[in-house]
């Protein structure tokens, strides 16, 4: 979630900077062997660099448009709200204290703990792909305080990282056979990039 409003902050101070303090135009410039009669960039020529640069100065504003617009489009899908509940969905480090708070309460209350609310708020978001998917998005909160009750018990939740965790629960759906409903997870993370 901070990556997003990095990002955001940085487009923002981009349009304020002139074209050789962007980064990545700067770098490249950097980069360019002059010789005096050719300019090079990775062994290759560049035989119209001046022209270049100059068409770079002229239309830096546009394209300054033309990436914040493509940005922001991005962006879009991904809402702060959305990655929070997303975020904890995939968080395992707080699961055991959810459900150790859980089991401090009143066991008459019929509340959800904030995991099952984001999956609610994720059901009605992905609602079409998880409905074709055979997913009853009804049980979704049911389903994750399954995934949360049995990675607490059988799972180091405090030493594992989280991609490690659900490698897991996926491996011992695949091996063991059915825990709890793992179509439903699987189509809800399906979307994110799991990073080693």
């Amino acid at each position: 979630m901070l990556a997003l409003i990095h990002t955001q902050n940085d487009v923002k101070k981009l349009g304020s900077k002139p074209l050789d303090q962007w980064p990545t135009y700067a770098m490249v410039l950097k980069n360019i062997n002059s010789t005096g009669t050719e300019d090079m960039h990775q062994c290759q020529a560049l035989k119209k660099l001046n022209e270049a640069k100059d068409h770079f100065t002229a239309e830096h504003a546009q394209l300054y448009s033309l990436v914040t617009t493509c940005l922001k489009s991005r962006l879009e899908w991904s809402s702060l709200e959305v990655t929070r509940d997303i975020v904890s969905v995939l968080a395992t480090h707080g699961w055991e204290k959810i459900l150790q708070e859980e089991s401090e309460l009143s066991s008459e209350s019929e509340h959800k703990n904030p995991a099952e609310m984001a999956v609610d708020r994720l059901g009605v978001r992905f609602k079409v792909p998880l409905e074709e998917a055979g997913v009853e998005i009804k049980e979704l909160p049911k389903e994750m305080r399954e995934i949360m009750t049995y990675a607490s018990q059988f799972i180091s939740l405090s030493t594992m990282s989280y991609q490690a965790v659900w490698w897991r629960l996926l491996q011992i759906q695949v091996v063991v056979g059915p825990i709890f409903d793992i179509g439903t997870v699987a189509v809800l993370t399906s979307h994110f990039q799991w990073e080693a």
